[in-house]
C-alpha cells in the first residue's frame, strides 16, 4: 500500500471524474474516433493487466491448495472440477445456439450491403505507440510466446440512401494479433514480478 494516501478516498475521487467526464462528454456526441480511442486507452490498459495477472494467480493458487491436500481428496476435487467446467460449456453452447436459432440477432440485410470492406495498411504513429503500451502488458501470458497484438485499420462503406455519387467510407479500427515474440510483455511481467519477490 502507498504510505500517505488513502487508497479508497482515491478510488472514490477517480470514480466520480469519471462518471462527471462521461456525463460532460455525452452530450457533445458524436466524438471523433481519436478522442474515443484517447478516452479508453487508460481503461484498456487495466483490463489487459487485469488479464494479466489472472492466469499466474489461478496456477499458482491451484497449486499452493492441492499441494495442502492428500492424493485421494485432490483426485476426487480435479474429478469434480472437470465435470462442472464440461457440463456448464455444454450449456452455456447449447444456450447460445438455441437463442440464435430463435431470436436471430442482427440484420443479415447490413452485412451483404457493407461487404467484407478493405484494409488500409496506414497506421498513425498514435496507434504504433499505443500498441508498444498494449503489448507492454499481454492479456495472456502463454500467447505473449508466439504473438503480438496491433492495430488494423480498415475501410468500410457508408450505407447511404443515395443512389449517385461517389460511395463514402469511414475508417475502422481493430485490434488484431500478428506472428512474433511479445519480448517487451515478457520484460515486463518478469520485472514486475522480480520487484515483488525482492
Amino acid at each position: 500500500c502507498v504510505q500517505g494516501i488513502n487508497t479508497d478516498v482515491y478510488e472514490d475521487k477517480c470514480v466520480i471524474a469519471g462518471s462527471v467526464s462521461g456525463i460532460l462528454l455525452r452530450p457533445m456526441s458524436p466524438l471523433p474516433p481519436d478522442v474515443i480511442m484517447i478516452i479508453s486507452f487508460p481503461g484498456d490498459i487495466l483490463m489487459r493487466m487485469l488479464k494479466m495477472l489472472i492466469l499466474p494467480l489461478i496456477i499458482s493458487s491451484l497449486i499452493t491448495g492441492l499441494a495442502g491436500l492428500d492424493a485421494k481428496s485432490s483426485g476426487r476435487l480435479g474429478t469434480r472440477a472437470m465435470v462442472y467446467y464440461m457440463s456448464t460449456t455444454v450449456i452455456a453452447a447449447a444456450l447460445g445456439v438455441i437463442l440464435v436459432l430463435v431470436i436471430h440477432p442482427g440484420n443479415p440485410k447490413l452485412k451483404s450491403n457493407l461487404g467484407p470492406g478493405k484494409k488500409n495498411d496506414d497506421v498513425s504513429s498514435l496507434d504504433a505507440f499505443f500498441d508498444l503500451i498494449r503489448n507492454l502488458f499481454p492479456e495472456n501470458l502463454v500467447q505473449a510466446c508466439f504473438q503480438q497484438i496491433q492495430t488494423v485499420t480498415t475501410k468500410v462503406p457508408v450505407p447511404t440512401n443515395r443512389t449517385r455519387g461517389p460511395p463514402q467510407f469511414t475508417i475502422k479500427r481493430g485490434l488484431q494479433y500478428k506472428s512474433g515474440m511479445n519480448v517487451l510483455g515478457w520484460y515486463t511481467y518478469w520485472n514486475m514480478l522480480n520487484s515483488k519477490l525482492e
